[in-house]
Order: structure tokens, then C-alpha cells, then sequence
């Protein structure tokens, strides 16, 4: 009877090395030891890397992962390519340049004491900014990244006055005489072929009125868009055709109607967000004149 209380005591020894063993395993530690790295933050930008006219976004793009090593997990898909980046580009409903940081493009972050969302897509310069790009980073890389909706993205996005130049000219191509609009010597809208009783030289200075007048108010990114109507498809500012892509014009230009008026979109829309980005922010490539239709397909 004089053994039982070492037995006892022996017994009680047992169960609390078991209980230290038990509760040392807790979550499992990172190989190696060390607490389990964070999840990294997937960037996936959707980008007509081809046509060259994106490099400073691609440069920032690509300054993540050094900014934060191990932290991001970066995606470019060049829709340009004419191949797999352009399948996935049509594949994920997207109609030009997106920017996704964890899964959307609509992003909500603080900076400057206020909270922001922005929307990722477009050229950099009227939707969003570089230093929005970084801001919305730098957040997710804190956890502290939101998503943001459609409605708080166009709000945050108060009417701007742009200051833009708006002329149209004639060229020759082929020994054909066609008409462009340019929008502060970028080239926005090349015009093929005449419709009713305009000539290509007519319609390019309609649709530059219409532009002119436009700009003579501070306006918003979503004002500009595309519709189908009777005899095409219209490019559009505010509600008001600029002009219409027709049958005729598309087979001049090698597509449907709704591909050229896709092209005329995105060269308004560039011409736009580059003259919306502030001077001294644009580099030599951007300033260089544009190819005829624009410089980037879904822009």
C-alpha cells in the first residue's frame, strides 16, 4: 500500500507529458519550421502586350514581384497574340484591358485618409491610375483589399474636364483616299468608305464635331460605348452617335461591323485616357502617333 502514491504520482507525471506532446503539435508548421508563409496576391491582367503600346503598365505589373518577393502571384495574358491569350481573353467575357487583383477588377482600398474604388480596366489614365494599380497592391498585400462594385467605381469617378486637341485629315492608302479623326495626334477613327451622301472626308468631321462637343463638359469613362442600330454598328459618347460602322466600311476594313466599330471605340477611348492622364506622366511611346486605328484592339 506504502508504493501507491509513487504509482499515483507517476501516473500524473504520464498524462501531462502526453498533454505538452498533444498540444506541441498544434497547426502544422511550414516545412523546414517557421510559421506557414501568406497566401501571395494573384494579379491577372488581361493586356494587348503586342501591340507595345502598354509598356509603363507592364513594367509596374512586373515590379510587384520584386516589391514583394514571394507575395505575388502575377499573370500577363497578351489578348494581341492572335492565339492562346487572345482565346483566353474572349474566354473570361472580358471587352478590353482588365486588371484583376484577387479575383476582380473593381478594387476598394484606403489612401489619403478616404476610402477609394477604382476600376482596373482601359488604358491607365481615366478609369484608373498608376498609383491607384499601386495603392490597391500594397492593400491586398495587407489584407486589407476589398471589392468594390460597378456603382461605387462610377461615382468615385467625378465628371473631368479633358483637355484635348480634335482635327481629322485625309490620307492615302493604296492609292485610295480615306479620313481619320485624331485625338491630340493619335489617331482615333480611320473612315474607309462614304455612307449615303457623306464622303469618308465628311463623316470624319461629323464625327469630330461630335467629339468637340462632347468635350466642351467635364465627362465621365463610361460615357463612351457601342451600340447596334439600323444599318450597323454606332460608336457613342454620352448617348450621341459619333458615327456608324456600316456593312460597306467593315468589308473595306476586313471585318464585320462590329469589329470596326470595336476599333473605333478603343481609339477614342486611348485617345481619351491618355489625354486624361496628368503632363509629365506620359512617356515617348505614348506621345508618338498612333497607327490608324488605334493603338491597341479592346482597349
Amino acid at each position: 500500500m506504502r508504493n501507491r502514491p509513487k504509482t499515483a504520482w507517476a501516473v500524473v507525471v504520464s498524462l501531462l507529458l502526453l498533454a505538452v506532446l498533444v498540444g506541441c503539435r498544434g497547426e502544422p508548421a511550414k516545412e523546414g519550421g517557421g510559421p506557414a508563409a501568406p497566401r501571395p496576391v494573384k494579379i491577372l491582367a488581361y493586356v494587348n502586350v503586342s501591340s507595345g503600346c502598354q509598356e509603363p503598365t507592364i513594367e509596374l505589373l512586373k515590379s510587384f514581384k520584386a516589391e514583394y518577393p514571394g507575395r505575388v502571384d502575377l499573370g500577363i495574358v497578351d489578348f494581341g497574340d492572335q492565339g492562346e491569350g487572345s482565346k483566353q481573353w474572349k474566354g473570361s467575357g472580358y471587352d478590353c484591358m482588365v486588371i484583376e487583383v484577387d479575383g476582380s477588377p473593381l478594387v476598394k482600398f484606403e489612401t489619403g485618409g478616404r476610402t477609394k474604388t477604382v476600376a482596373l480596366r482601359q488604358p491607365v489614365g481615366f478609369w484608373w491610375t498608376h498609383d491607384d494599380l499601386k495603392a490597391a497592391v500594397a492593400a491586398a498585400i495587407e489584407g486589407e483589399l476589398q471589392s468594390g462594385t460597378e456603382e461605387e467605381a462610377i461615382a468615385g469617378q467625378p465628371p473631368r474636364k479633358i483637355k484635348t486637341r480634335i482635327v481629322t485629315e485625309q490620307v492615302k492608302r493604296d492609292g485610295k483616299t480615306f479620313a481619320r479623326v485624331l485625338i491630340n495626334e493619335r489617331s482615333a477613327m480611320l473612315i474607309r468608305a462614304s455612307s449615303g451622301d457623306q464622303s469618308p472626308n465628311e463623316r470624319a468631321e461629323a464625327a469630330g464635331q461630335v467629339l468637340r462637343k462632347w468635350l466642351r463638359q467635364p465627362v465621365k469613362p463610361n460615357e463612351i460605348d457601342r451600340k447596334q442600330v439600323a444599318g450597323g454598328w454606332a460608336v457613342r459618347v454620352s448617348g450621341k452617335v459619333v458615327a456608324v460602322a456600316t456593312l460597306t466600311g467593315a468589308k473595306a476594313a476586313g471585318g464585320t461591323p462590329d469589329q470596326l466599330a470595336k476599333k473605333w471605340l478603343v481609339g477614342i477611348r486611348q485617345g481619351i485616357a491618355i489625354a486624361a492622364r496628368p503632363e509629365g506622366t506620359r512617356d515617348a511611346a505614348e506621345k508618338a502617333p498612333a497607327p490608324d486605328e488605334g493603338c491597341e484592339v479592346g482597349g
